[in-house]
């Protein structure tokens, strides 16, 4: 890949970073139009530190894929309790169609995939944490159940994001991306899990 850095950009964006390279995800990643830059998702981003400069690109996962993602649980576990008890005689306990209603939707709450992401032109917000991202001290890839996460280090601590869900706004992905590759030209370390199918290195093109 070509070592030359991009340039920084400004506060205000400028100029924009180029299109960073898409990362595997099982599946694929299909961006949708409905969830880049939302009033849905700007609602939950919290005003940035003043000298961070505005944000300029968000994701948030709908309502709608959130009651799908809770559907697929619920299904899951229908499935399992009536292999488990060879029929339909689970259906008389009160207290497991609780844990049928309750389990799925507290998995979906606090999944990572129903929380924002934000950029701005120096910074990530994700989970009520800012990452400032030229200034990173380790990227690592950790390996997931479902997908891999990008593990970004600072102030000695790592925020963990999807990479599916990094990718949902392109133009998100090529903030960070820029931020991730300056920092590791200044030597913030590039770290390797054992869970991952590849090298962080290779993963991320570094």
């Amino acid at each position: 890949m070509d070592t030359a850095l991009p340039p920084k950009p400004d506060i205000s964006g400028e100029p924009r970073p180029p299109r960073a390279p898409e990362l595997y995800v099982w599946g694929g990643v299909e961006p949708s139009p409905k969830l880049i830059n939302s009033d849905w998702g700007r609602r939950a981003i919290p005003a940035p530190p003043d000298e961070q400069g505005p944000a300029l690109e968000w994701w948030r996962a709908s309502p709608t894929r959130l009651l799908a993602t809770a559907g697929w649980y619920f299904a899951f576990g229908v499935v399992v309790l009536t292999i488990k008890n060879w029929g339909l005689s689970w259906m008389n306990s009160g207290s497991l169609w609780l844990a049928l209603l309750v389990i799925p939707a507290a998995a979906v709450l606090f999944m990572n995939n129903d929380r924002p992401i934000a950029a701005g032109a120096h910074w990530l917000y994700h989970k009520r944490r800012w990452i400032r991202t030229y200034e990173l001290e380790s990227v690592r890839i950790a390996g997931g159940l479902t997908a891999n996460d990008l593990a970004l280090g600072q102030d000695g601590k790592e925020l963990l994001i999807r990479v599916d869900n990094l990718q949902e706004n392109p133009a998100l992905w090529d903030l960070v991306y820029n931020g991730i590759r300056h920092s590791v030209a200044n030597g913030a370390a590039v770290l390797d899990d054992p869970g991952a199918k590849q090298t962080t290195r290779n993963m991320l093109r570094l």
